[in-house]
């Protein structure tokens, strides 16, 4: 890459003039430029520093950018995550709830449609549910949290106000 300085020398094949330069300095014969040789070793020296920054700065920037993406997608994982938990504990509670569960009737011997109650799903635990349908001595219910329907007997269900045993 060619660069150059901000003076009538040349270095690499651009030209700039010096904006500080103003109707006096172009008056100036060119024999006198060449003399003084427009700008100083120490204005090249401060000239490449500054290019040497702009790199710097840009490299910066990019570095920045790529750490805000990956920021928001660790955000977003987190997210995941942190519902995932909340799951893992909601069913872990409802797993609590219903160890040790017997299977008893119904003091009344039968529900109504739209009843809550826990209902026994086919892995033996019991989990919250609505009755859906009567089927003689077994009731379809969906279960509340996946909405799967499942035929269950009547001494897999509990009224939902009772403490599981």
């Amino acid at each position: 890459m060619n660069t150059f300085c901000t003076c009538r020398r040349i270095t690499g094949t651009k030209k700039k003039i010096c904006p500080e330069e103003n109707e006096a300095d172009d008056n100036r014969d060119d024999d006198e430029t060449e003399r003084d040789g427009g700008c100083s070793d120490a204005d090249h020296a401060k000239q490449e520093e500054i290019e040497s920054l702009k790199k710097q700065m840009d490299v910066l920037r990019k570095k920045l950018k790529d750490a805000e993406e990956e920021n928001v997608q660790l955000k977003e994982k987190l997210k995941k995550t942190e519902d995932e938990v909340k799951l893992v504990k909601n069913m872990k509670r409802k797993t609590d709830a219903s160890d040790g569960n017997q299977k008893k009737n119904n003091s009344k011997g039968e529900f109504a449609v739209g009843q809550k109650v826990w209902a026994l799903y086919t892995d033996e635990k019991s989990y919250p549910a609505k009755i859906i349908a009567c089927n003689g001595e077994s009731y379809k219910v969906m279960f509340f949290e996946d909405k799967i329907q499942h035929e269950v007997e009547l001494n897999g269900l509990r009224p939902f106000g009772k403490q599981l045993d």
